[in-house]
């Protein structure tokens, strides 16, 4: 966590993860539909020697211990419906949404936030101090892409992406990729794109 070797830590992490997704072709004149489901369920359980014992000038007899905990859930569900209409092109028209919820964080740890030391190990789940904090996040987006094969082993893929996360407001971002299939196990690629 902090590179030092620790040869006495542990973690632990359990995960559930279900994914569904229904293809239907020619659900119109040159439309294909695509729609996806996921659920992922985590629990991750750690106990770390974040420094040795002795750390900081002895102040740490026992080192410096921290022990986060994360329960966390995400739910997604998208989109895509791709129009092959146009010669030589693919367009891709999709949206979704990405449920996020952070619904149990635990924390026990033996040092304060200026790093001075506790008398023991300490729970500080409900506290400030804790290393982050529950949250929840919805997550809607939009996307259009077109895939133009400009030769057979060339092709462009142009796009554009909008998010708006329920937290912090919306973002736009463009994509644009060339690759170029030079032979049969020989790939070239340039890529231009900005995320958030």
């Amino acid at each position: 966590v902090a590179q030092a070797l620790d040869p006495v830590g542990k973690g632990d992490s359990e995960r559930i993860n279900l994914d569904l997704t229904y293809e239907k072709p020619n659900i119109g004149e040159n439309w294909d539909v695509k729609i996806r489901f996921s659920y992922l369920d985590v629990s991750t359980r750690t106990e770390l020697v974040i420094f040795p014992p002795g750390a900081l000038g002895g102040a740490f007899p026992n080192g410096i211990l921290g022990n986060p905990d994360v329960n966390e859930r995400h739910m997604r569900i998208q989109g895509d419906a791709f129009y092959t209409q146009f010669r030589d092109h693919t367009l891709r028209i999709g949206s979704g949404m990405h449920l996020a919820d952070m619904y149990k964080i635990e924390e026990s740890k033996n040092f304060n936030v200026d790093n001075s030391p506790k008398a023991d190990l300490t729970d500080v789940s409900d506290t400030p101090e804790v290393f982050i904090p529950e949250k929840d996040r919805q997550v809607y987006y939009a996307y259009l892409q077109d895939e133009w094969a400009i030769a057979t082993d060339l092709i462009l893929t142009a796009g554009l992406r909008y998010d708006h996360y329920s937290d912090f407001g919306s973002t736009t971002n463009p994509r644009l990729a060339l690759v170029w299939n030079l032979s049969y196990d020989v790939t070239a690629k340039l890529l231009y794109g900005r995320a958030f």
